[in-house]
C-alpha cells in the first residue's frame, strides 16, 4: 500500500470522518445473515486496504482451528488452494486469532511456515467474539511473539486489546501493510467482530 493512500485513511480517521466507519458498522448490524455480513465486510476492508484480496476465517472451538468462510478479489485458481481449516495452533494467523492482535507475514523471510494457501505475503486482522465461558485464554503478546520468531511474522501490538473478548476469527489481507495501516484496520476490525 503507498503511503499516501495509508496517510489519506489515517488523517480521514483522526479527523473526525468516522461516519465511513459508523455506516460500515451499521451496515453489518443489519445484515440479514452471518454469509451476507461477511461479504459485505470483506469487501470494505478489501477496498481499504487498496483492492487486496482478502479472506476471513472464523475461530471455533471444537476441535480449536480456524474455518474459511469466505473471501474476496482472489483468483479462482488461488481460492481453491485455500484450505478449508487451519488446525495448527502455532500458526501466525491462529496466534493473531488467540492473541487478537494483528500479524504481518512477508514472504522473504520463511519458504513454506506461515503460508496461507497460496497467499505468502499477508497482515491478519483479528476479530473478537464476547467472552463466554471456556473461551480459551488470549496469548499475552510476549508469548504471541515467541511463537511467531520461527514463522518469520511478526506482531503488531495494539494499544488497547479489551478484557472481556474471546477469538472470534481473522481476516486475511493479501498484502504486506505498514504498521500503522494495519492499525487502523485492526481498530476497525475489533469493533466489528
Amino acid at each position: 500500500m503507498s503511503s499516501s493512500r495509508a496517510a489519506d485513511l489515517v488523517a480521514s480517521l483522526e479527523t473526525g470522518d468516522d461516519r465511513r466507519v459508523a455506516r460500515l458498522l451499521s451496515a453489518l448490524a443489519e445484515a440479514p445473515d452471518y454469509g451476507s455480513a461477511a461479504s459485505f465486510f470483506l469487501n470494505e476492508l478489501s477496498l481499504l486496504a487498496r483492492g487486496a484480496p482478502a479472506a476471513l476465517l472464523r475461530y471455533v472451538t471444537a476441535p480449536e482451528s480456524l474455518v474459511f468462510v469466505d473471501q474476496v478479489h482472489m483468483r479462482a485458481e488461488d481460492a481453491r488452494q485455500v484450505p478449508p481449516s487451519i488446525e495448527d495452533s502455532s500458526h501466525p494467523l491462529m496466534v493473531s486469532a488467540l492473541a487478537l492482535t494483528p500479524v504481518v507475514r512477508e514472504a522473504g523471510r520463511t519458504a513454506r511456515t506461515g503460508r496461507f494457501g497460496p497467499i505468502h505475503e499477508w497482515t491478519a486482522l483479528p476479530m473478537p467474539q464476547p467472552h463466554y465461558r471456556g473461551a480459551p485464554a488470549l496469548l499475552s503478546d510476549t508469548k504471541a511473539q515467541s511463537m511467531l520468531a520461527a514463522s518469520g511474522a511478526r506482531l503488531i501490538p495494539l494499544k488497547d486489546r479489551g478484557f472481556n473478548a474471546a477469538p472470534g476469527g481473522v481476516l486475511v489481507v493479501g498484502a504486506v501493510l505498514d504498521s500503522e495501516m494495519t492499525r487502523d484496520l485492526a481498530e476497525i476490525s475489533m469493533m466489528a467482530g
